[in-house]
């Protein structure tokens, strides 16, 4: 039993260590799927843009979009995203319109 908790725990770590190290030796990025959970602050502003279409046995859905982040002050990050959605489902008529506001605020304690 032991042992098989030690290799459960070796998997993790060995599968963890690569997104581990990259936080803390790559400087100044953003990694592909933090954007909002990130703790790192640009002192620039940035923003991305994506499309996803995703195909479900009962709806499709097609998803446009973008977010952006600028510093307010030293330490202090602003967040916004905004998407426009179609859902066509499959028994049913599609609708479409924006998404939620996607809003968040970062603060640094120590830089």
């Amino acid at each position: 039993m032991m042992n098989a908790l030690f290799r459960i725990v070796l998997l993790i770590f060995l599968v963890s260590f690569p997104a581990i190290h990259a936080q803390n030796s790559i400087d100044r990025v953003h990694l592909f799927q933090g954007f909002a959970s990130d703790a790192l602050i640009s002192a620039n502003p940035y923003w991305d843009a994506g499309v996803v279409f995703s195909d479900f046995s009962n709806a499709n859905v097609f998803d446009l979009g973008g977010r952006a982040a600028f510093q307010l002050a030293p330490g202090l990050e602003f967040l916004g995203g905004l998407s426009f959605l179609n859902v066509d489902p499959e028994p049913g008529d599609a609708n479409s319109g924006l998404s939620d506001l996607f809003v968040a605020g970062k603060y640094q304690l120590q830089s």
